[in-house]
């Protein structure tokens, strides 16, 4: 059997590697295989009172010059209520046109009546690197077929986006408690009459290394029976579900885990693999020209 030409192996390795590379082909919509909530309170013990909490998510695909613009058109949201992207300490200037856009909201679920009354302070989302800028949708919320997340109330009790989690997410297994969710709106003050806000996103990883971290303080502490704002994260990453965390402000070091959406750069092998693909490619041209340069034998 003849094998294939030298070209046609390294056009076919380049095309594969390239491919790999940039992963599904870029839109503007919000990926419901990244779209759920993970509960986050295994650090409750029957001898630690620890934080609870449901982390929602969604990852925004975007293949517009201006993510804000893009999300506000596939939400369907008026000029009324359109989403509006706030700074945040530490985050950067707003990458605009960044490829993905990271999305979580952070529910306290500790009931009000725990003895110390556990607020969360922290958000820490797993990051390789690979994020260009943090920010908030300022008195945002995420928003299912059963009203706005974070709403407690006698009659309501809506903690995550899809259904609500009965069980711990186990960390680090790659599967959070619900995916699959279809995003179709965002909550504001028509239903939520608080939101904490982040004071703080350590891109750096330098308080936490391997972790961006979302810092709520003061005022903005998110308290049992409490929400955050949606607060997002930028990219040019395809996202993966890796580890998330959760921090409790009365033990910093007392923390929940779970599994969110997080962006993920190629491993080294992939851009050896490319480096190959395109070597090929250029050896076949250095090839060719030095065959075509040869004088014709009479």
């Amino acid at each position: 059997m003849r094998l294939p030409s030298l070209k046609c192996r390294a056009v076919v390795l380049a095309a594969l590697v390239l491919l790999g590379l940039g992963g599904p082909a870029a839109r503007a919509d919000f990926l419901s295989a990244f779209s759920g909530n993970s509960q986050m309170s295994d650090a409750v013990t029957s001898s630690t009172v620890g934080v609870r909490g449901v982390v929602s998510f969604s990852v925004f695909e975007n293949n517009s010059p201006d993510f804000v613009a893009a999300i506000n058109k596939a939400l369907g949201l008026s000029s009324s209520n359109k989403v509006t992207a706030s700074t945040v300490s530490g985050g950067g200037s707003i990458d605009l046109d960044a490829k993905y856009v990271y999305l979580y909201q952070v529910v306290n679920t500790a009931s009000p009546n725990s003895p110390a009354g556990p607020s969360i302070g922290t958000l820490l989302v797993a990051n390789p690197n690979a994020y260009t800028s943090a920010g908030y949708f300022n008195a945002k919320t995420f928003r299912d077929s059963t009203g706005a997340v974070g709403v407690f109330n006698t009659t309501v009790q809506n903690t995550g986006l899809g259904p609500d989690p009965t069980t711990d997410d186990v960390g680090g297994n790659g599967t959070p408690s619900h995916s699959g969710e279809t995003l179709g709106k965002l909550a504001g003050q028509d239903t939520i009459t608080s939101f904490s806000n982040p004071k703080n996103a350590d891109m750096s990883g330098g308080g936490n290394p391997g972790f961006t971290t979302f810092t709520f303080s003061g005022s903005d502490v998110i308290g049992p029976h409490k929400t955050s704002t949606i607060v997002f994260l930028t990219s040019n990453f395809a996202p993966q579900y890796l580890a998330g965390k959760i921090g409790d402000t009365a033990e910093p070091t007392t923390r929940s885990d779970g599994d969110i959406p997080t962006a993920v750069t190629p491993e080294p092998g992939s851009f050896v693999l490319c480096g190959l693909g395109v070597g090929l490619l250029g050896f076949y041209g250095w090839r060719r020209r030095g065959l075509n340069a040869q004088p014709a034998v009479a």
